[in-house]
Order: structure tokens, then sequence, then C-alpha cells
């Protein structure tokens, strides 16, 4: 009798470790090999839709890309981000980041558009109550939009408060974007 209780025990040790092994394997998200410029500040980022990315994606290296570039300011406390910031400039760094990793300019192909946000962090804001929430000065959001619908986007956080580290981040928001190319 106690022999048929030990092999019942340990099946049951032997199905819990294999199911939370099988859960743990399931549940845990992939990571991606991180760029020496991810160890710096926070970046996410995300794919929507795989295949339009792809095509998006060839479509840069060919040199049909076009962007656009927005604003959000703070509200709730002063906003002095973009006294240093210069919105046109930032557009022309990711133009100029994006076209290093064009092999050949394609007529024909459909145009990428790049939306590019950049975002002051209002330290004011009743949202923002930790101490790591004011611990940068904004981040730079790359839309990438294939026919008005958004399949790619990355954020990246930049800290100095007169956006000194801005042109660091574009280079590595870009290239976080194109280490998917095939």
């Amino acid at each position: 009798m106690s022999k048929k209780i030990l092999f019942i025990v340990l099946g049951l040790l032997v199905v819990y470790f294999i199911g939370e092994g099988i859960y743990t394997k399931m549940t845990s998200k992939a990571k991606l090999s991180a760029l020496p410029c991810h160890k710096e500040v926070v970046v996410f980022e995300k794919i929507y839709e795989s295949d339009p990315f792809q095509k998006a994606l060839k479509a840069i290296q060919a040199g049909a890309f076009e962007s656009s570039i927005s604003a959000e300011k703070a509200t709730y406390s002063p906003s002095t981000l973009f006294t240093y910031v210069n919105l046109e400039e930032t557009r022309s760094r990711v133009n100029d980041a994006l076209a290093g990793y064009a092999k050949e300019k394609k007529s024909g192909t459909p145009k990428v558009n790049m939306a590019i946000l950049v975002y002051e962090n209002d330290m004011e804001h009743p949202g923002k109550k930790t101490k790591e929430s004011k611990l940068y000065r904004g981040y730079l959001v790359l839309n990438v939009m294939v026919e008005e619908v958004l399949v790619y986007k990355v954020q990246i956080d930049f800290v100095d408060y007169e956006a000194k580290d801005l042109p660091q981040r574009v280079e590595c928001a870009v290239e976080t974007l194109m280490r998917h190319a095939k």
C-alpha cells in the first residue's frame, strides 16, 4: 500500500513540474536581443502587423519613406522642452538615419510614413506619482504607418534637460527598427 502511495505522489510531482515548465515557457515573453543603446534608457517596441511591417522595412531600404512630426507638450507644468528641441531638425535626423539604411532608390515602391512624436514628460501630471516616472525629460516615438495602418512602434526615453541626448536616441530608435530587416 505504501508503494502505491509513493508512486502516486511521485507521479503527481512529475506531472506538476512538467506542467509548470510548459506554463512558464508559454507565458514568458520572448526577449529580443538588446542593443547597447537599450542599456542606457527605457525602450519599448511593438510589431502590430508582421507582413506589412516586413514590406515597410523593404520600402525603407528602397528609400521610399516620408515622415511627419508632432509634439506633445506638458500641460500641468510649464512647457520648456521645445525651447531646446527643434522639431524639423529632429525630423531631419530621423530621415537621415533612415536614409543610411537605404540600399537603393526604387521608383514605384509604396511609401511608408514615419509618424514621429516628441513627447515632453509632464512632471506635474497627477498620474505621475513615482520617482521613476519623473526620471526622463521626454520620449521619442517612431510609428511606422503603411496605408494609414500602424504596423510598428518604438518608443525611447531621453533624459537630458536640454535634450542633448536626443540625437543618440534618434539613432537608437532607428537602429531598433531596422534590426528587424531581413
